[in-house]
């Protein structure tokens, strides 16, 4: 199983700060072989954006533009989320959207989308699901040929309506291109719902051979649920989330930790931090938690460096448990073995 980190806005990030950010792909001390990760999730929305204020020119290769290696694995969503919480998804033209991820030249691009809302009628649902066909027959169309990747999207409120509409995604062939993966969306505004998330997750990763990919959910109970059901990949923004609030991700406990100036927090820090990551030993030498409550860009960029350092290293955890058999031994001592028996995973 892969995390692969959720960049919401590089090409508006200050420079300064998103060459902190590009320390985790290209190596701490611009040495290679310090490099964090080889993953990263890139949204179209956001060089939509990039390309309309004139910051980006289309069909900009976006690894050259954000200066990444070439073997970087570079995922690029459609921006549907993003597009349908600012009220655009409709006004959107679906073409557009795979011509600019073309220009991107990720290694993989996912299928523009319709997210579900569980709150909506069953007509609206039906409607949506039968836009999202249509989106996914054109995108097969629009990617014949290409070299990239394409995954769609699939979306599902139960595990019955899961298990459909992996048996439509499964059968589409157009012009001879199949999917070559999966993502699966609309899990976000039910992310509390460990039981409802999973038994859909189960059901897709269950009828599909293909890479599997969940969108948006990464709490650290749910990403030991994945990777035991057996998913390819999630995506997180939880580690600049985190930073932007000054909480830190204490790896001994992989909980977040209020950093001393902070109100509100049940569990707090005010010195130095129990750490050896390259962040939190340059901010122990400034001062420990004083120096990541500064405000800046700069200290908020390496708080969350470090906190996904944290996420990596407990997926390689989870990773080596599961390949040598230990894994159950990991649930209990994470305290997640009733966890999972309660959800029956």
């Amino acid at each position: 199983m892969e995390i692969i980190p959720s960049i919401q806005e590089p090409l508006r990030e200050g420079e300064r700060r998103w060459n902190v950010l590009k320390q985790i792909w290209c190596g701490f001390n611009d040495n290679s072989r310090l490099r964090l990760h080889d993953h990263i999730m890139i949204s179209t929305y956001y060089v939509l954006k990039a390309i309309k204020s004139g910051r980006l020119k289309p069909g900009t290769n976006i690894r050259e533009y954000l200066g990444l290696p070439k073997d970087i694995i570079v995922y690029m969503d459609s921006g549907g989320f993003s597009l349908l919480n600012r009220g655009m998804l409709l006004d959107i033209d679906p073409q557009k959207i795979a011509e600019i991820q073309q220009g991107a030249s990720p290694d993989v691009a996912f299928v523009l989308d319709y997210p579900l809302d569980s709150r909506s009628s069953c007509n609206t649902i039906q409607k949506l699901l039968k836009k999202n066909h249509e989106l996914a027959k054109l995108f097969l169309r629009l990617y014949r040929g290409s070299r990239i990747k394409l995954f769609g999207v699939i979306h599902a409120l139960s595990e019955e309506d899961a298990e459909k509409e992996v048996s439509f995604y499964e059968s589409l062939e157009v012009q001879g291109r199949t999917f070559d993966g999966y993502g699966i969306g609309s899990l976000v505004k039910r992310k509390n719902n460990y039981r409802s998330i999973l038994s859909i997750v189960k059901t897709v990763r269950k009828l599909t051979y293909k890479p599997v990919h969940v969108f948006g959910i990464s709490s650290m109970k749910i990403i030991y649920a994945f990777a035991k059901i057996g998913i390819t990949s999630f995506d997180s923004f939880a580690f600049l989330r985190a930073a932007m609030y000054r909480e830190l991700i204490l790896p001994q406990i992989l909980k977040r930790i209020k950093l001393h100036n902070i109100k509100h927090g049940k569990r707090v820090m005010s010195s130095s931090i129990p750490c050896c990551c390259p962040m939190c030993l340059k901010a122990n030498s400034l001062g420990g938690v004083k120096y990541y409550a500064r405000k800046g860009s700069i200290p908020s960029a390496e708080l969350a460096v470090h906190n996904l350092i944290v996420i990596i290293n407990e997926v390689k955890l989870i990773n080596e448990a599961l390949a040598n058999g230990w894994f159950d031994d990991l649930l209990k001592e994470r305290g997640l073995e009733q966890f999972f028996n309660d959800l029956n995973i």
